[in-house]
C-alpha cells in the first residue's frame, strides 16, 4: 500500500506539551480557508466527537504504515509515543491490544517520557497515522473529503489540546475566539484532508 504523507502546517506546530495538559485558549489566526466562499460562525465548521465518528483517534478501520497492521489511529499515536521514548514493551502491548482505551492506558505507562520531546512531534505523528487511515480506506476518504472547505473540529467537552474543551452544540464553539482547548486533532484531521485533496488535484 502507497503511504501518503501531509506536511506540517503553522496551525498546530504549537503541540509542545504533555498529552494531560490543557491549554486555555485557543484561535485559528494561522489556519487559511481555503474557499473564497463567505462561511461564518457554525457553519465554518465540522464537529465531532466520540468513537463513532470517523474522525476520532478511536475509529476502528484497518490501515498499515511501514509494514505494521493497526486497527485505529490511536493505536498508531501511542506505538510511535513507545517508540519515540524506546519502550519496546509497552509498544508490543500496543500493537496487541484491540481496545483505543487500553492502548491510550499503555501509553501512559510508558518509560523514559518527556513531554516537551513528544510535545514536538505529537501532531506529525498524528497527521501520518491519519494519512495513512483515509488513503488507505476509500469511504473513510470520501466522508473526509465532503468536510471540505470547512474547518474540522473535535467538540470534546474534556480535551483541551487535541479538542475544543466544549460541546459543539455550545454557542462559544461557534467561533474560535471562545473556544477553551487549542483543537490540535481537528487543525492537523483538515490539513491532512486538504493535502489528500491536492494529491489528487481536487483542489489548489
Amino acid at each position: 500500500m502507497t503511504e501518503k504523507t501531509v506536511d506540517v502546517t503553522d496551525s498546530v506546530k504549537a503541540a509542545n506539551v504533555d498529552d494531560s495538559e490543557e491549554s486555555e485558549t485557543s484561535d485559528e489566526t494561522n489556519y487559511r480557508l481555503l474557499s473564497k466562499d463567505d462561511v461564518k460562525g457554525k457553519n465554518r465548521y465540522v464537529y465531532f466527537y466520540g468513537k463513532d465518528s470517523v474522525f476520532s483517534q478511536h475509529h476502528k478501520c484497518e490501515f498499515e504504515i511501514d509494514g505494521i497492521k493497526l486497527c485505529c489511529a490511536e493505536q498508531y499515536f501511542m506505538y510511535m509515543k513507545a517508540d519515540t521514548f524506546g519502550d519496546e514493551i509497552m509498544k508490543k502491548a500496543i500493537l496487541e491490544s484491540t481496545q483505543p482505551v487500553e492502548m491510550k492506558r499503555c501509553g501512559k505507562k510508558i518509560k523514559n517520557y518527556d513531554p516537551d520531546e513528544w510535545g514536538e512531534k505529537a501532531v506529525d505523528v498524528v497527521k501520518r497515522g491519519n494519512a495513512a487511515k483515509f488513503s488507505q480506506n476509500k469511504d473513510l476518504r470520501k466522508e473526509l473529503f465532503a468536510t471540505y472547505p470547512k474547518i474540522l473540529v473535535e467538540a470534546s467537552p474534556r480535551d483541551r489540546r487535541w479538542g475544543i474543551g466544549m460541546s459543539g452544540k455550545n454557542e462559544k464553539a461557534w467561533d474560535s475566539k471562545t473556544w477553551r482547548g487549542k483543537n490540535l486533532l481537528g487543525y492537523a484531521l483538515t490539513d491532512v484532508r486538504d493535502q489528500l485533496m491536492r494529491d489528487e488535484d481536487l483542489i489548489d
